[in-house]
């Protein structure tokens, strides 16, 4: 029977793979889904007011989900889903990186 996980080296491997392949934000996204325990749709749905880099945490209080109108962002469902995140150092310095490679594709009207 297959396993439905990553072992520490294949989510290691794959991490390697997509910061060589991928664009960063999709990076950023793969390592916040890995090391942060959250959802899809929760990381889909932060905004920079959510991430607190100095205090190394996410406040999760809203979801993303794509329904028959679109896109829809919409707040969690339950208390237990409005959450806050502590992340791991690397993965905050992963953060303030997107940031900074944000704010230069916003200067050069890229998003």
């Amino acid at each position: 029977m297959a396993e439905n996980y990553y072992t520490k080296e294949e989510l290691q491997k794959f991490l390697q793979c997509v910061y060589e392949s991928s664009e960063y934000k999709v990076y950023t996204f793969f390592r916040l889904l890995a090391f942060s325990g959250m959802r899809k749709g929760e990381v889909l749905a932060l905004t920079w007011s959510d991430v607190h880099l100095t205090d190394m945490t996410i406040s999760i209080t809203k979801t993303q989900s794509r329904g028959k109108d679109g896109i829809n962002v919409q707040t969690a469902k339950t208390n237990e889903s409005m959450r806050t995140v502590w992340l791991d150092k690397k993965t905050i310095s992963i953060l303030k990186e997107w940031k900074k490679e944000q704010r230069s594709w916003l200067l050069q009207g890229r998003l």
